[in-house]
């Protein structure tokens, strides 16, 4: 009797052990076309076309002064992105540098944009994607002296640029592996009257813009 008990227990213990295996490979494989493969096929869209950091020599065309070198660093931090929801979130700071065309080469204030960007999948096709993309941002020049000259014209070296902003874009595109894919996107940017923001931008900054 103590033999066929130990046997028995044995035998317990195995089934119990062998289990959770056995019901792992009885589930069903995720099938190819799934939500939850269609979000996360998604979230790689939204990271491959946020924006992305760069260096351009001899400044930006059409800006009204002259550069030796502007750069952009750019992170994206995914606070939300799983299979699970269609819905992604990410925080996204924004770091731009410029050096100016002038004796000794003197680096310019920075500009800073930090804010929070939310996307949204809209159809479960991946080769001819579809999704918004939300935005809720900060720029800032981090100065505090006057935005405005006594005669009236801009301080753009140590005067204090501030404003926020609300942002929102449909994204549009095509996506093949291992082939060249296509990204379009259109919105507007709206500087929401109750947002504060530096003095002297109202009626001079176009708060209100058409982006893509």
């Amino acid at each position: 009797m103590k033999h066929n008990s130990l046997l028995t227990a044995l035998l317990f213990m195995s089934w119990l052990w062998a289990c959770p295996f056995a019901c792992a490979q009885s589930s069903p494989a995720v099938r190819p076309n799934s939500t939850q493969l269609q979000n996360h096929r998604y979230i790689e869209l939204y990271r491959s076309n946020t924006d992305m950091s760069y260096l351009s020599p001899k400044g930006e065309l059409g800006a009204p002064s002259k550069y030796v070198l502007n750069g952009e660093l750019i992170a994206n931090f995914f606070v939300l992105a799983t299979r699970t929801s269609r819905l992604a979130l990410a925080f996204t700071p924004r770091f731009t540098v410029r050096i100016r065309d002038e004796e000794s080469a003197p680096v310019g204030t920075p500009s800073y944009r930090i804010g929070l960007r939310a996307f949204y999948r809209l159809t479960h096709q991946v080769s001819r994607y579809h999704y918004l993309e939300g935005q809720m941002c900060h720029h800032s020049n981090g100065q505090d002296d006057d935005a405005l000259r006594p005669n009236g014209t801009y301080n753009t070296e140590t005067g204090d640029f501030a404003t926020n902003y609300l942002q929102g874009l449909y994204h549009w595109g095509t996506y093949h592996r291992h082939h060249y894919g296509t990204n379009y996107n259109l919105g507007i940017r709206w500087h929401a009257p109750f947002f504060h923001h530096s003095e002297g931008l109202k009626d001079h900054y176009g708060f209100t813009r058409l982006v893509g």
